[in-house]
């Protein structure tokens, strides 16, 4: 008989990462700011960073939730840009 080991881990791993997938779903679209504003747009970006970071703890000992988590920090913030930067262009 073939005994795997470590499968228990990635199993955990993976309903954690499950978990705060579904923690930080929606995340982005609550943020309001004005476009117009450098400061409100940094003040957006570091309330999605805080949100993602709020929600990863607990999760610090899984390195996949923690990837997710860097990745998503630095995805939200080129969205927060790149709609403020559409937002001008639009005349909002």
């Amino acid at each position: 008989m073939i005994k795997f080991t470590g499968l228990e881990g990635t199993q955990k791993k993976s309903k954690q990462l499950e978990q705060f997938a579904s923690d930080i779903d929606g995340l982005l679209g609550s943020v309001a700011f004005d476009p117009n504003d450098p400061e409100a747009i940094e003040r957006a970006v570091q309330e999605i960073s805080d949100a993602i970071d709020e929600r990863a703890k607990g999760f610090e000992g899984n390195d996949w939730v923690q990837k997710v988590a860097d990745g998503l920090k630095e995805q939200a913030r080129k969205a927060i840009l790149d709609k403020a930067a559409a937002e001008r262009s639009r005349g909002k």
